[in-house]
């Protein structure tokens, strides 16, 4: 009953991520999947990043959930004290045993408005507003599947020579058209310092519900809202807290992300510091809300470089099935010193 029920389990999220959007526990770290208002925020001139994040392979070992994403953004001074950004982001998606792939690539450009501080002051606002326009396609390899006409009992054994009888087993490689897909992105932060600041924004994806529908059955993406927040709050020369919080709300289905890192650094010109957090999780699910997963995830800033790490511990009922062995993710992001001294801006750490 209990592989049964991992089962169920498992074929249940696979539609749902059919529907949803793949997500990043470390979601300040994949800023412009995040909202394309980040685009830009940052301290330096341009960025480089990547992530990879790898669900419930204790599950299903050589086919678990993949995400892999690939960005840049760069900025450029408007004006005294103004700035535009540009952005892109390649995303690919693999769910399951019949591949079930998303591809998406976005192209992003922000706005970011001085709206309190001076030039020499630290104390600073900012409002950003960020726009966002790409394409992408979804597929599915229906000959990864076998079906109950392909199972010989007598010699309990899969053919998979013969005819599964299924409406696609003659085109088994099913894709979506290639659908254009639009977002949008608002924030506000506020610095107090250096090391102290706070941020809150709101995006908005897929505005014009795209068709990714494989069969030509009209199934349209729900927009997603998303609403994130996040603080720096010093508590001496050395040591300084980061709560952050991301809610999504897609369709049906919700989730709620929410913790802290604690921030060390020595302040000396090699520039490195070293973060240690700790995140929960809560979804909406067919049966309710639940606690879905307690995330662990260091972080090292080395240079230009920041560097994370983060496990998922499954806290829902798939814990009994996965021996709580949720998800493994890892971010690299480089940032690109300004160059020159005018063209540095402040903006938090997230």
């Amino acid at each position: 009953m209990r592989y049964l029920t991992t089962i169920v389990m498992i074929i249940s999220c696979c539609f749902v991520a059919q529907a949803q959007d793949p997500h990043y526990s470390q979601y300040y770290n994949t800023a412009q999947h995040l909202s394309p208002a980040m685009t830009g925020v940052f301290n330096g001139k341009y960025r480089l990043g990547i992530a990879y994040r790898d669900q419930w392979s204790s599950l299903l070992n050589a086919v678990s959930f993949k995400t892999m994403l690939a960005s840049f953004d760069i900025k450029y001074r408007m004006g005294k004290s103004d700035f535009f950004a540009l952005g892109m982001n390649m995303l690919r998606d693999e769910v399951g045993e019949g591949r079930l792939n998303q591809t998406l690539g976005h192209l992003n450009a922000s706005y970011m408005k001085q709206i309190a501080g001076s030039k020499y002051s630290k104390a600073k606002q900012y409002i950003v507003l960020g726009l966002q326009a790409g394409a992408g396609q979804n597929s599915l390899d229906y000959g990864k599947f076998w079906f109950g006409r392909q199972f010989n009992v007598a010699a309990q054994t899969i053919e998979d020579i013969s005819s599964s009888g299924e409406p696609n087993a003659l085109d088994p490689s099913l894709q979506s058209n290639i659908y254009m897909d639009l977002g949008l992105g608002l924030m506000w932060y506020a610095l107090f310092d250096e090391n102290n600041s706070v941020s809150f924004g709101f995006a908005m994806n897929h505005l014009n519900n795209p068709d990714i529908s494989l069969t030509d059955s009209g199934d349209l993406l729900h927009r997603k809202l998303t609403v994130h927040g996040s603080a720096q709050l010093t508590l001496n020369s050395k040591w300084s807290l980061m709560p952050s919080t991301a809610l999504f709300f897609q369709g049906p289905s919700f989730q709620a992300n929410f913790g802290s890192y604690i921030r060390y650094t020595k302040n000396d010109r090699r520039e490195i510091a070293v973060r240690l957090g700790f995140f929960d999780r809560i979804a909406k699910t067919i049966d309710g809300f639940h606690m879905d997963a307690i995330i662990a995830t260091t972080m090292l800033e080395f240079g230009n470089f920041d560097l994370a790490l983060s496990y998922d511990v499954t806290s829902s009922d798939l814990a009994n099935a996965n021996s709580r062995r949720g998800a493994v993710e890892l971010t690299i992001n480089y940032i690109a010193p300004m160059g020159e001294r005018k063209m540095q801006i402040i903006c938090p750490k997230f």
